[in-house]
């Protein structure tokens, strides 16, 4: 979990840089400012929406494995993503946070079975 949140912060600092990027005479625009608050909203947002999801999987007796390993496969699938449509609009670099909240809201849910598990054997 650890080197996951860890890869995971860094993507949103160059999603922020391909979203904002620069004005036609060089300087720094200010449309990253929105875009930013709104990858985090969607992430978030997502997230809860993911941990339900995740508790019900459990529920009806899907394995902590399996979505576990859902939870790590986001990262590079996101990342893929980003660098596919970096060029495609802001839009599209915005709905890669999705992605960002499955596999935070997974982790958040798995993170104190899977301490349980390895220290209880």
């Amino acid at each position: 979990g650890f080197f996951f949140h860890f890869a995971n912060a860094n993507v949103l600092l160059v999603l922020g840089e391909l979203m904002g990027g620069d004005n036609d005479d060089g300087s720094v625009s200010r449309s990253a400012i929105p875009l930013i608050a709104g990858a985090i909203v969607t992430a978030q947002v997502t997230m809860s929406i993911a941990t339900l999801a995740g508790d019900y999987l459990t529920e009806k007796g899907v394995g902590r494995k399996p979505l576990f390993l859902f939870g790590l496969l986001t990262l590079p699938f996101r990342c893929a993503l980003i660098i596919y449509w970096k060029d495609a609009g802001e839009a599209f670099l915005l709905s890669t946070q999705i992605f960002d909240g499955l596999g935070g809201g997974f982790f958040g849910l798995l993170h104190p079975y899977l301490v349980a598990d390895i220290t209880f054997g």
